[in-house]
């Protein structure tokens, strides 16, 4: 291991465990919940699990087959049948062992961090169908968590318990079957879409052979119609996890399933290698999916069709912020997007993946447009005089993104790198003649900078412009020529001038152009060359000319960037109820409440743990509805601390003993202006972008500060002295947004308040001004888990989003595709998160930090992140990216091959930006406030597009977005609800005395008309003014028609009237 790991695991240990001990002395003797801290602390997969499912007894087992070197699922399925058959854990009832056998096997293949063994399995049970035995499995929508291959797998840990104890296979009726058939489609159609829907023979083939049944809770309002009222069926509505786990799980992930049903040995599998459905895994060479402008968003623009000239550029290369699925584009190209797309911004795109979060990278080849003057030119400084975007630039891509997806390699336009390998080159050739010398001398090809785009033209164009040049004025570094030969140029994006005598052609780019095309006083060469164009061009050139244009990649924005405190409806400050919508508390004199009650030995009901007349523990005496003097309780808060303007609890409690916290603690949340999530704590949100180096100039931190922290060499080993040296980041460290810096300091001041005045404790934290807070631990935890990470603040920025480690990000069982995480005070954890406040339904443990991970083990992350490459890439490497070979085909190390060698550190840089802070940080998208501003700006940026067709764009809006919101809205004002405005009940119908039956209120519409129809009028002017096809201006009046019998007539109304 490397020392400085070594050194840095070792500080990050001391400190937390320091402050469990702390917050463990806090708490005994306290009004929580618990006297402890109620996250359990857990240093390895073992560990976890035990916390995770509050079993013990596994440790050991799980340890030393893990040193046996045992892949994870082997692990899991030997664990499985151990406790299945009794061996572990010594549970004698079988049904009781199934479950958890399934359980254990599940949160094994889950790295012990997923709610998919407590949350999305409801329970594993034996029924009887006759006398007969048979397995069953019941699901709930967090199996989705898990991820397909482990939803798939999860029937298969049920199949070996089954085995393990002799039960029959489960034998479905062809009505069971026929359900199945149909709740997929309904689930598919009416619920949510699946990310792949297998056909209906292949449902029929899984479930009639599967030898456990797949069940579930009712998850949605829909119900089956068909095939209603089975005996073995508990419900008619859809059981969200049961096309889950057969659509994503099996069916999907079939090609893995298969590799397990082998290595085990068993039968009654067979059925896989009867599916005739499933998708391939790897890609079509080639292929052009356009499936990413599916649904597109009103506001949210598209930035270029699959391969459409013009769009990005696909690039193979690695910086400091991509990777993960995240992408780099040039800051000017973000700019030239109107800021749509800016710094933390999600993309979906064609390929690799489907989704990015995008940052910026000023090494990667720039965008060129055309002015309003007529000029072309590369790099524009201002984008207010750019007409048309006749390039975006390169979009920089890792190679693990597409092994992790998938996709077939896509050819690489010939690019520096690329060129530097096969000349054997440190640096770029500075002019076109050192640029000839060395391609002539050396044999190689010439370098791309010196290259056009010439694989954006045809042959014939090609003979066009020589047509054009050689009517044109030409000197050794000057081509002035007529502008009929515009268009050519533009496509190949060669930079000129538009001048009253013809385009002017300057300086470097008018002897490049010369030199593509073998110019020697006549274009000859190039005229009497045969083959294709770039075989033509190299012929004449006397060097060879590659192609520079390489795949463009259709891309459209996705969601914004996003960065706020965590907060409830109304934003409570506290878990204490008020009864009622006003939250308030201090405009209640009393509140009507359900809420705990606690009995002391003194005789005192309270509804707190621990008395307030005596200071003694209470028991807990279940929780009943009472009326609690609020106004006395908060004077008396005022009495103590002062008044704060308001304090707001929530309307109820959501955990079964409906324990509240100790209202005290509200006071100093208020105090700061913190709000208070369900579970205690108080949360940060911010998406997630990828991070392996770093300068210390773009985090806000200084040298010396770094120093403190355990930084001491840059990225090639050397001292660490200056702002600007490239540093590799630790793999739990972050470098958060300036706003949530602000946020934590302010958490912090509340913390030590609350251990001064609550806990009788010293301050912990400290802090007199923000930057303080540079060097503390935080927790941070993806919703879909049980398990929170330690992580360590080292700078900020004013970008909206949490850049952190490949292997932080991995650990969350997180990518960088858009997904987005918390981040809260470690001390904030321990002492005021509990598992009373969580709720009782199902998924009440999602997002909560059950246990805590210190240090983080690179063998015990998602895989993706041992995709990622950790050297440069090889000649033979851009070869294959021509032949398009599938990624696992290629040769390139990866982060999978080093695990041993704690392989934080190896991540290659072969495009590093100068700063990760250049471009827009806030996407236009929140900037502009209403629907019709968005639309106008976004139609009017996708209009500057080469690559994007506006009126098939506009289309796409309407019909995908406009039209079903405008029906869906239609329908739910028929089947619309009326509520109460002054307690907020509801009523299906109107009572018959026209008023609220309990409370005598006037009732008011929950739908109104306005609400139907706010889009209408935009998407008609759209349609008219970009000439939109017949069939949707058609549907649009058809609406229109709709709206009007339901409404009556009604004025018509511009756009103007909308701004």
């Amino acid at each position: 291991m490397d020392e400085r790991i070594k050194r840095y695991w070792e500080r990050l240990d001391k400190e937390a465990r320091a402050a469990y001990d702390y917050a463990n002395k806090a708490k005994r003797g306290s009004f929580d919940p618990e006297e402890n801290v109620e996250i359990a602390l857990a240093k390895d997969l073992a560990e976890r699990i035990e916390g995770l499912l509050g079993i013990e007894g596994l440790k050991d087992t799980i340890r030393e087959l893990e040193k046996t070197g045992m892949p994870r699922e082997k692990l899991a399925f030997e664990i499985t049948k151990r406790i299945a058959r009794g061996e572990l854990l010594g549970i004698q009832d079988v049904e009781k062992r199934i479950d958890l056998a399934v359980r254990v096997g599940t949160a094994i293949l889950t790295e012990g961090v997923l709610v998919a063994p407590t949350e999305g399995i409801s329970k594993v049970v034996i029924k009887k169908d006759g006398g007969q035995p048979y397995v069953s499995i019941y699901y709930a929508g967090p199996i989705r968590s898990a991820g397909g291959t482990v939803a798939a797998v999860t029937a298969l840990l049920a199949d070996l318990a089954r085995r393990e104890n002799n039960i029959p296979p489960y034998k479905p009726t062809r009505e069971e079957v026929l359900r199945v058939i149909e709740e997929v489609n309904l689930y598919d159609s009416r619920v949510a879409r699946l990310q792949y829907k297998p056909p209906d023979e292949d449902v029929e083939t899984i479930y009639k052979n599967i030898p456990v049944e797949l069940n579930g809770d009712p998850t949605a309002d829909v119900e089956v119609m068909s095939t209603r009222d089975l005996p073995r069926i508990e419900t008619n509505r859809v059981r969200g996890g049961v096309p889950l786990v057969i659509g994503e799980g099996i069916a999907q992930k079939a090609k893995k399933l298969k590799k397990y049903v082998k290595e085990l040995g068993i039968d009654g599998w067979e059925f896989l290698w009867e599916l005739k459905g499933i998708k391939q895994e790897i890609g079509d060479k080639g292929a052009v999916d356009a499936a990413y402008l599916d649904g597109l968003v009103a506001g949210r623009p598209v930035i270029s069709y699959p391969g459409a000239k013009g769009g990005f550029r696909l690039r193979y290369g690695r910086s400091m912020t991509n990777g993960l699925m995240a992408k780099n584009i040039h800051p000017t190209a973000m700019y030239l997007l109107d800021s749509f797309i800016a710094n933390g911004t999600h993309v979906k795109l064609e390929k690799p993946g489907k989704g990015a979060i995008i940052t910026s990278n000023d090494s990667l080849h720039p965008p060129v447009v055309r002015l309003k003057n007529g000029d072309v030119v590369y790099d524009p400084k201002d984008v207010s005089q750019v007409e048309k975007v006749l390039f975006l630039g390169d979009i920089l891509s890792t190679y693990g993104d597409f092994l992790k997806s998938n996709n077939p390699l896509v050819p690489s336009p010939y690019v520096e790198e690329w060129w530097r390998l096969e000349a054997q080159e440190e640096k770029d050739p500075e002019t076109l003649e050192e640029a000839l010398r060395i391609s002539k001398e050396k044999n190689v090809p010439l370098h791309p900078k010196y290259i056009y785009f010439w694989k954006n033209i045809t042959n014939q164009q090609l003979d066009q412009l020589i047509q054009y040049l050689e009517k044109a004025k030409i000197e050794e570094d000057r081509i002035l020529v007529d502008k009929e030969a515009k268009e050519i140029l533009e496509e190949i994006l060669v930079p000129h001038k538009v001048t009253p005598e013809g385009l002017l052609i300057e300086g470097e780019w008018a002897k490049m152009l010369l030199a593509n095309m073998g110019y020697d006083g006549s274009f000859e060469k190039l005229k009497q060359a045969q083959g294709e164009i770039l075989e033509r061009l190299s012929k004449a050139a006397g060097v060879e000319i590659r192609d520079k244009v390489g795949v463009f990649i259709g891309v459209r924005m996705g969601r914004p960037e996003k960065a706020k405190p965590r907060t409830m409806e109304a934003s409570p400050s506290v878990l204490f109820p008020t009864g009622s919508t006003v939250r308030d508390l201090l405009k209640h004199k009393e509140v009507s409440v359900e809420i705990s009650h606690f009995l002391c030995e003194c005789g005192n009901i309270t509804i707190y743990p621990k008395c307030e007349l005596c200071g003694k523990r209470t028991t807990f005496q279940g929780a009943k509805t009472r009326i609690l003097p609020i106004q006395e309780m908060v004077q008396k808060l005022k009495e103590k601390y002062g008044s704060i303007s308001e304090l707001k609890g929530v309307r109820g409690l959501i955990s079964k003993e409906k324990i509240p916290e100790y209202l005290e603690k509200g006071y100093f949340r208020a105090k700061y202006g913190l709000p208070v999530n369900k579970d205690g704590t108080m949360r940060f949100d911010a998406i997630n972008i990828t991070l392996t180096h770093f300068r210390p100039k773009d985090i806000g931190v200084s040298v010396e500060k770094l120093k403190e922290l355990g930084y001491e060499v840059d990225y090639e080993g050397k001292p660490l002295e200056r702002d600007d040296q490239i540093v590799p980041l630790y793999p739990q460290d972050i470098v958060i947004p300036e706003s949530a810096l602000d946020y934590l300091f302010r958490a912090a001041k509340a913390i030590d308040d609350m251990l001064v005045n609550i806990y009788g404790m010293d301050p912990y934290y400290n802090v007199e001004k923000k930057e303080d807070m540079i060097g503390k631990l935080v927790i941070t935890q993806s919703p879909h888990t049980s398990a929170g990470i330690v992580a360590r603040i080292i700078g900020y920025t004013d970008i909206k989003g949490i850049f952190g480690h490949p292997f932080l990000h991995t650990a969350k069982r997180r990518n960088v595709d858009g997904d987005e995480d918390s981040i809260f005070l470690l001390m904030d954890g321990f002492l005021n998160f509990s598992k009373h406040y969580l709720g009782a339904s199902r998924g009440g443990t999602m997002d909560a930090p059950i246990v805590l991970i210190i240090n983080i083990n690179p063998k015990e992350v998602d895989d993706e992140v041992y995709t990622m490459e950790v050297e440069p890439y090889s000649l033979e490497f851009y070869k294959a990216t021509l032949e398009e070979k599938p990624p696992g085909e290629v040769k390139i190390d990866t982060v999978g091959n080093h695990l041993e060698d704690f392989p934080y550190f190896l991540f290659n840089l072969t495009h590093p930006q100068s700063s990760i802070l250049i471009g827009p940080k806030e996407t236009t998208y929140v900037k502009l406030k209403s629907m019709v501003e968005k639309v106008e700006r976004e139609a009017a940026m996708m209009a500057k597009l080469k690559s994007v067709d506006v009126r098939d764009a506009i289309a796409r809006i309407i019909n995908d977005h406009f039209i079903p919101d405008i029906y869906g809205n239609l329908r739910k004002f028929s089947r619309q609800e009326f509520r109460c405005k002054k307690c907020n009940t509801k009523f299906r119908r109107v009572p018959l005395i026209g008023k609220c039956t309990k409370c005598g209120g006037d009732l008011i519409l929950t739908i109104h008309k306005g609400g139907i129809e706010k889009y209408l009028h935009i998407a008609i002017e759209l349609a008219e003014k970009y000439n939109l096809p017949k069939y949707v201006r058609a549907r649009l009046e058809l609406v229109k028609i709709e709206l009007k019998h339901m409404f009556g007539e009604e004025k018509q109304s511009g756009l103007q009237d909308f701004v």
